[in-house]
């Protein structure tokens, strides 16, 4: 996620990139939440088409699990405005993008659209494959924060594209953080608010 000055706040960015994986893990016992074997060894490339004007904060790019979606909480620590999200994703071809978000946190809200928000959509096209798949592309959101507030994000995916995540320790917990902006633990989600799995942590910047 990324943040840029604005009227005396920050702007965080969370930004969408399509991240890819060397090494398919065939003979791998453990299996991801999609029911496809896990991916090791993620590789992140285009991510210098992030905006440098603005700050960020990387999540993390493990991998190691997946689905259509990931739904997590944003604290604000400061006065913030997100922007975009840059998400890890797997597979290939054309998709439609969607982020959802509702102010309050999102855990015990995943099964049902009820009190979301539809933010953005847009379609994006992933160049690479299965385990080779280096992309970066941006789906809007903007949604300001004030110091002390959550809201609850669901980026997802409806086709053929699925983002990456890594198995957590547990839900709702900080994970990834900063002075201004923390990240927590959530859920990776099938399409679309449909099965949960948990605790997840979302792959991104």
């Amino acid at each position: 996620m990324k943040n840029k000055k604005y009227f005396q706040k920050s702007v965080v960015t969370g930004l969408l990139v399509f991240s890819g994986f060397a090494g398919f893990a065939q003979s791998h016992a453990k299996l991801q939440d999609n029911g496809k074997p896990v991916q090791i060894n993620p590789v992140v490339t285009g991510v210098d088409k992030v905006d440098a004007s603005c700050d960020s904060l990387k999540t993390t790019f493990a991998a190691g699990n997946g689905e259509s979606g990931a739904m997590f909480d944003v604290v604000a620590k400061a006065g913030i405005y997100l922007t975009t999200f840059v998400v890890s994703t797997t597979g290939a071809g054309t998709d439609s993008a969607y982020v959802y978000y509702r102010a309050g946190s999102c855990i015990g809200h995943d099964a049902s659209s009820a009190g979301w928000t539809l933010g953005s959509s847009m379609q994006v096209t992933s160049t690479g494959t299965a385990d080779t798949l280096i992309q970066v592309n941006s789906v809007p959101l903007n949604y300001n924060m004030n110091a002390g507030d959550t809201v609850g994000i669901y980026v997802t995916y409806s086709g053929a594209l699925e983002v990456a995540y890594t198995d957590g320790t547990s839900l709702d917990s900080a994970f990834a953080q900063k002075a201004t902006i923390a990240v927590l633990e959530g859920y990776g989600k099938a399409y679309p608010f449909a099965s949960s799995f948990s605790p997840r942590e979302y792959n991104g910047i």
